[in-house]
Order: C-alpha cells, then sequence, then structure tokens
C-alpha cells in the first residue's frame, strides 16, 4: 500500500466518529423520546459525552489554529504561540470534565450554611433542614450501595426535615424503583419531603 493510500482511508477512517457523534445527538434528540429504557438512556448519554470530550478539545485547538494562521497573516510572522495556548485549553477542558466525571462523581458532602430570616417564628430557631440535591438516580445504574455513604451523611447531621431538590431522576419514574428502602433508612424528626 502506497502511502498516499494510506492517508486516504485515514482521512475517511477520521470521519467515522464525527458520523457516531451526530448519530447519536439525533438519537438522543428524537430516538429516546419514545423509549422507556433509562438504562438505554444513560448509556447512550455516556457515548454522547465521549464524543463530546473528543471534540470539544478539537474545536477549541481548530479556533486557536485559525487565530493563529490569522496573526501570522496579518504581522507577516511566524508563531505558533495561539495553537499551543488552543492546545492547552483544549487539554484543560478534558481534563476538568473527566475529573467531574470519575473523581468527584461520588463525592458526596455536607455543606453547612446558616440562614437568618427575621419574621420567622421562633419555633424554628435552630431547626435543621437536610436538602439533598442532583442525585439522578437513572446516572446509577441500579446501584444501589452508593446511597451508602449519603445516608451516613445525613443520618449524622440530626436533622429536623430532609428536603429532596433538584433533579432526583433523568427522564423516566422507572428510575425510582428499588431505591425506596434506601430513602427510609434516611433519618429525620419530621420525615422526608
Amino acid at each position: 500500500m502506497k502511502k498516499h493510500d494510506f492517508y486516504r482511508w485515514f482521512r475517511w477512517l477520521s470521519l467515522v466518529p464525527v458520523g457516531l457523534f451526530i448519530i447519536t445527538f439525533f438519537y438522543i434528540r428524537y430516538g429516546l423520546r419514545h423509549s422507556d429504557d433509562f438504562v438505554l438512556s444513560a448509556r447512550i448519554s455516556w457515548v454522547f459525552i465521549a464524543l463530546t470530550l473528543i471534540y470539544i478539545p478539537k474545536v477549541i485547538y481548530i479556533f486557536f489554529y485559525y487565530v493563529n494562521w490569522l496573526y501570522n497573516r496579518i504581522f507577516n510572522t511566524y508563531t505558533y504561540i495561539f495553537r499551543q495556548i488552543g492546545f492547552a485549553l483544549g487539554i484543560l477542558f478534558a481534563s476538568i470534565i473527566t475529573y467531574g466525571l470519575i473523581v468527584t462523581r461520588d463525592d458526596f458532602y455536607v455543606k453547612k450554611q446558616t440562614t437568618y430570616i427575621h419574621e420567622l417564628p421562633k419555633g424554628f430557631d435552630g431547626y435543621k433542614i437536610a436538602l439533598i440535591a442532583d442525585l439522578h438516580l437513572g446516572n446509577w445504574n441500579r446501584k444501589f450501595n452508593i446511597m451508602e455513604p449519603i445516608i451516613k451523611l445525613i443520618n449524622e447531621q440530626n436533622v429536623d426535615i430532609i428536603v429532596l431538590a433538584g433533579d432526583l431522576i433523568n427522564n423516566y419514574g422507572a428510575e425510582t424503583e428499588g431505591w425506596e428502602p434506601y430513602f427510609h433508612r434516611l433519618k429525620s424528626k419530621s420525615g422526608l419531603m
């Protein structure tokens, strides 16, 4: 095989991820609205995230590549600085997203916040509320043991009431099936809202 034949094939193969990205995007937009399978939805979302991790850094680099080209044309010079900045920003973007997806995905924590409301009745003085936000149960694919550290963190706070806020599910009510025993283990004086 000649050298230039390899490059032609390589160029065509490089379009495969682009095609997958476009197909995944349209499937998420139009195909999933008729599906009740949240596991499939979560898996396709992960494919979309992976393709985004491939293409957003490339788009960042391409933008700076053309800024570099324009700079060289306008000032009649030859520098790589903007391309290097684009490369660094692309790597930084991919690193931050990867860190968020892998390292901090199950990094649950308690943030204590004191709120002062002057018109509040005295009976609520010292009232402790635990606010659980953005669990997205469908993302955990029924890995119920992820609730153990959450239960421990909340029960250690000895709160008056527990409030679920934000997104408990992604798209489907079926995502909550099987999680009930874990939510029943959450302890508060007034219950769970």
